[in-house]
This record gives structure tokens, sequence and C-alpha cells, in this order.
């Protein structure tokens, strides 16, 4: 690898580092300078070294420091791919073509590990969702409710049939997730769920998939409909 790539990147990598959401581009800017410094003192090169490295590597299709700041503010706060297009524009190498890819595959990938994160610490709970969340944890881990719900619906996830016994035996028996399918929002009090008309229930598995998007859970139909759809697909490619 270039090391020209290879600076552009841990700079970038550094900002990303100590980036955090509702930053400003003036954070950013600082944010930037600050990596400079410390990525030419890791490197023992002089930081105008480093930055004229990276502008370099841009151009023409971004020029000068206040575009790449542009781009990289936009990049952090949006996902914008005009870094990585201006990277990739003036890369003729397969390896540094090769790592500027795996660079913002991993950086898409640790932004949704950081939403999944957050949606995980929502449903169980956390002080962030407010009376939304701790009602979520409330109905879909109270006991009574759990017991009612697998009374009544039995412990086969109702979304793709995975039943834990089945799989695990006897250390699987009795063993489901439950979930309320009544939109949040409408619920004012625990006593308002009905264990047969509100609840149901789910693998581990779907039940994740279901809260994966924090402000937009899935409904069990349009969870249904995607592992119909996938099945489907993988069959045809079989």
């Amino acid at each position: 690898m270039t090391a020209r790539i290879s600076e552009t990147l841990e700079v970038l990598r550094d900002v990303a580092d100590h980036y955090r959401p509702q930053m400003s581009d003036a954070d950013v800017r600082q944010l930037r300078i600050e990596a400079l410094d410390r990525v030419s003192k890791l490197r023992k090169i002089h930081l105008t070294t480093v930055s004229d490295k990276f502008r370099r590597q841009l151009q023409p299709a971004i020029h000068g420091t206040a575009a790449f700041d542009h781009a990289l503010f936009n990049w952090l706060d949006s996902r914008s791919t005009t870094l990585r297009l201006a990277l990739e524009q003036n890369t003729v190498r397969p390896e540094d073509l090769a790592r500027i890819h795996d660079f913002f595959e991993a950086d898409s990938i640790r932004e949704q590990v950081i939403a999944d994160l957050e949606a995980l610490h929502e449903e169980e709970g956390g002080v962030e969702g407010g009376k939304k969340s701790r009602l979520i944890s409330y109905f879909e881990r109270d006991p009574a409710l759990r017991a009612a719900a697998i009374a009544v619906h039995g412990t086969t996830c109702k979304a793709c049939g995975f039943n834990f016994e089945a799989v695990y035996g006897a250390h699987g028996k009795n063993y489901i997730e439950v979930h309320h399918i009544v939109p949040i929002s409408t619920l004012s009090e625990p006593s308002t769920i009905n264990a047969k008309d509100d609840m149901i229930v789910l693998c581990s598995n779907c039940h994740r998939m279901v809260h994966r998007k924090r402000d937009a859970s899935l409904s069990i139909e349009e969870l249904s409909g995607m592992l119909s759809e996938n099945s489907s697909v993988k069959k045809r490619d079989a």
C-alpha cells in the first residue's frame, strides 16, 4: 500500500473514532486537525507532509482543505460517498483499491453495530427511550404476561416455525420469546395488554430482527414476507 493511501486512511479512522453524533462541521474540522497531529507524531513525520499527501490524493474531486472538511463532515454525518469516490478516483493499484474498499465497508459495519446495540439497549429498557422503552421491557418480560402468551400461542415461533425443544431437546423445552404486536404508542398501562390478541411468540432470531430498527419495528407479516421471499430466492438459486 502506498504511504499516501495509508496515511489518509489513518487520518479518517482517527477522526471517525473521535466523532460523536450532533457534532458540527467546525467540530469535525477540529477533529481533522487533531488527527493530522496524532498521525504525524505516530509516523514520526512532519505534519505538513501528511496534510499534503491527503490533499494530493483527493484532487481534483476534492480540492482544498475546506472542501475536504466538508466531505469529511458529510461522510460522518450522513454516510456520503463523495470522500470514498475521490480516494478511488486517484488510485490505480489493486491493493490500494482493496484497502479503501475494506476501510469503508468496515466503517459501515461498525455503524450498523452501534445502531444494533442502541436498539438492543432501548428494547431492554434503556433510559433514552423513556416511557416507551420501559413499556417494551415490561410487556415482553413480565412473567405473568409471558406465561399467559406462551399458554395461548405455544412455544413455536410464529414467524419461522423454529422450536427450541425440537432443536435442543429437553434443554430447550418451553422456551420461546414473547413479542408485543400492538404499537407501543397506543399503550398507556400494563393492564391494557391481552396475551391472546396483543402478544405473540417468536424465536430469538426473529425477535431481534423485528426490533432491529429502533423507530420502525417490523410487523409479523412483514417479517414472514422477508422469510418467504428469501426462501424463494434460495430455492431458485439452488
